[in-house]
């Protein structure tokens, strides 16, 4: 899946207005999608996010999920991209 196949998916859990999925990596952007999917399958509130980008070489993530989960899907990305070197 592509970045762009990915913000396709999640359209309807993308903030109006922001880009999305910014990192063109198929290992980022499966992981992702198996984070979400659970993120969403588990959410007692509407779940929204509005970027996913590299910032300073680190992945950063801005979304309404658990501060716990988006700095565990930061460092699994983080990890991803840092094998990939």
């Amino acid at each position: 899946m592509t970045a762009k196949e990915f913000n396709n998916k999640y359209k309807d859990y993308l903030e109006k207005g922001f880009h999305g999925l910014d990192i063109s990596n198929e290992k980022v952007v499966n992981c992702l999608d198996k984070h979400f999917e659970q993120i969403i399958k588990n959410n007692m509130y509407a779940f929204k996010y509005s970027q996913i980008s590299l910032e300073h070489g680190y992945c950063c993530i801005y979304c309404n999920a658990l501060p716990t989960i988006v700095v565990h899907l930061e460092r699994e990305i983080d990890q991803i991209l840092k094998n990939e070197k």
